[in-house]
């Protein structure tokens, strides 16, 4: 199955704050404000591509060729399914009436198969006939575990104090302590 993922919509908010960060780098002035701020989304990027997950709420669109059941979302916890839209064999778009699919948020990754008695509608076969919106992400700052905060502090408090790789005989490029708080959340099916 060829798919291809897109945001649509990225976080409002980031999972680390300027004054936690600051405190973490027990930085008191605001002269480097906007490039810890800049460190801040690094780090959330970088834990969200380390374990395929989104840690803030954001919209996604998930691209299919043609409809599978079940369909893997990436980037979980999936919060909901905005909708399922295809191109017909007249290559029309339609939307799927939600009555055909059921969402499942509570799996990791969430996903979205045909309900009972149910099939998908016969799509165009074309590339990216099929365009399932979804809301991913834990919620607000308070709701991402801490084991991921964590590790994204460790990683800013790093990035601020070595502005180019480390080389001490050997290389590192993030502490070590990040890789075992981020393992326990680490998607693997994608």
């Amino acid at each position: 199955m060829t798919f291809r993922l897109a945001l649509k919509t990225g976080p409002a908010a980031e999972p680390i704050t300027t004054a936690e960060a600051k405190k973490q780098l027990n930085v008191t002035t605001t002269d480097d404000d906007s490039y810890i701020d800049s460190l801040v989304v690094a780090a959330r990027q970088y834990t969200e591509q380390v374990t395929r997950r989104a840690l803030i709420t954001q919209t996604w669109n998930l691209y299919l060729d043609e409809f599978v059941s079940p369909v893997l979302l990436p980037r979980p916890p999936l919060s909901s399914v905005s909708s399922i839209k295809y191109i017909d064999t007249d290559g029309v778009e339609q939307t799927t009436v939600t009555g055909v699919y059921t969402v499942d948020t509570d799996a990791e990754p969430g996903h979205v198969f045909t309900a009972y008695n149910q099939a998908w509608p016969t799509a165009r076969q074309v590339e990216k006939a099929i365009d399932i919106e979804y809301v991913a992400g834990y919620g607000d700052a308070a709701a991402v575990p801490q084991g991921l905060k964590h590790a994204m502090l460790l990683l800013i408090a790093h990035w601020y104090e070595h502005r180019e790789t480390v080389n001490d005989f050997q290389v590192y490029d993030v502490p070590m302590g990040y890789a075992a708080l981020v393992w326990p959340y680490r998607v693997m099916s994608f």
